[in-house]
């Protein structure tokens, strides 16, 4: 998730139940490029969000076109866009404020959980704007809203806009990988998580290196970090790409070994290859994104990609499942493992030792499930198999 002015609350707020407005639903479905979803919208006074069609300067919309805009509101009032979706799934979006610094807020809520809210005070367009951020949530099983809220307090109104957009949301039910699959790493258990919130590392399409998965920083505000490691054995060196966007010399992208910093980037840094030697022991690798409790700027969030240990590791082990003879004699199976490593499966008729054992077929999986049907086995009573890393 683009991680600027985010901030993560996991208690329950009681929401104000003001009656919603009666909008165009194509209108706001297309504002949001997501036709497939129902939307309402309401607020203070019965005032809620509209289309809002680009001005040509790319400010008010992501994608150009349009988006759904919030309406203009007095002091402590509000107003929001909701939908209802049927998890589990993962919600993404991109949104923008242009508001009074750390006073009205741009909110997010799951089944009216705050989850993240933004506010101006960065360093887009305007002194007051947050400029355009990336989120992404995991929708839990049953049935869900997703709320979107600009509320105000009672104090000034924030410039000459005073609103929150929303742009290109996304839900999709097909939940996104586990990071060692963003990584491109086979055998490797990879554990993420926060100083404070559960803002994690997460794997993601929206930026990448290659258009293949990549892992991102979760939200963090100032003072706060978050993190991604994992532990190898036998390991002599260790590469990856990285990225990052943040406050130049303020808020950092830094890697760890067993501890110890060994290089950071700020700013606005694109896709740069590392390697790094690494002792001969059992060694903790880390990727840590901190932010410091200065400026607010960039995507506020860092990346990596396509980390390779040296020498390779080998995938975790598989399982075999669902195995069935086919009417014809075949038998099909199931191989389970991590996705995108190599596998090699063998078969026997007389399992007792080594030599007994053929290969029947070298994969890479293409998924967490990957079916394998043995025409061999059609002339054969009895079949054993085994799953190898190579």
């Amino acid at each position: 998730m683009n991680a600027k002015r985010l901030l993560f609350v996991f208690t329950a707020l009681a929401l104000s139940q003001s009656a919603p407005v009666a909008q165009a639903q194509t209108n706001l479905a297309n504002a949001l490029d997501a036709t497939n979803l129902i939307w309402t919208t309401g607020g203070t006074g019965g005032v809620g969000w509209s289309y809002h069609a680009g001005n040509g300067a790319g400010n008010d919309t992501f994608d150009g076109i349009a988006s759904a805009q919030s309406s203009r509101i007095s002091d402590n009032g509000e107003t929001w866009i909701q939908t209802t979706v049927v998890g589990p799934g993962t919600v993404s979006f991109w949104w923008q404020a242009y508001s009074e610094p750390n006073a009205d807020w741009l909110e997010f809520y799951l089944n009216a959980t705050l989850q993240t809210r933004i506010c101006g005070g960065g360093d887009g367009w305007s002194s007051w704007a947050s400029g355009w951020e990336y989120c992404s949530f995991p929708v839990p099983a049953g049935t869900n809203v997703l709320k979107w809220r600009y509320v105000k307090d009672g104090s000034s109104t924030g410039g000459t806009l005073d609103y929150g957009w929303v742009d290109r949301v996304s839900y999709v039910t097909s939940p996104p990988p586990p990071l060692q699959q963003a990584l491109n790493t086979c055998g490797v258990a990879w554990s993420s998580a926060g100083t404070l919130y559960s803002n994690g590392w997460f794997a993601q399409t929206n930026i990448t290196r290659n258009g293949n998965w990549t892992a991102q920083s979760g939200a963090v505000w100032h003072n706060q970090t978050n993190w991604l490691q994992t532990t190898v054995s036998g390991i002599t060196n260790v590469s990856f790409w990285w990225k990052v966007s943040s406050p130049t010399n303020g808020d950092y992208l830094q890697f760890y070994t067993n501890g110890v910093l060994a290089k950071r980037i700020s700013g606005e840094v694109n896709w740069q290859s590392n390697y790094f030697k690494l002792p001969s022991k059992t060694n903790t690798v880390a990727w840590r994104y901190a932010k410091d409790a200065g400026i607010i700027g960039g995507s506020d969030c860092g990346w990596v990609d396509q980390v390779t240990f040296s020498p390779t590791i080998k995938a975790l082990p598989y399982a075999l499942q669902n195995l069935a003879r086919l009417p014809d004699g075949r038998i099909q199976l199931v191989v389970a493992g991590e996705a995108g490593c190599p596998c090699q499966l063998d078969f026997s008729t007389n399992p007792m030792s080594d030599g007994n054992w053929s290969q029947l077929t070298n994969l890479t999986t293409s998924g967490a499930n990957t079916l394998i049907i043995d025409a061999g086995a059609s002339n054969s009573p009895m079949r054993y198999y085994r799953t190898v890393s190579p």
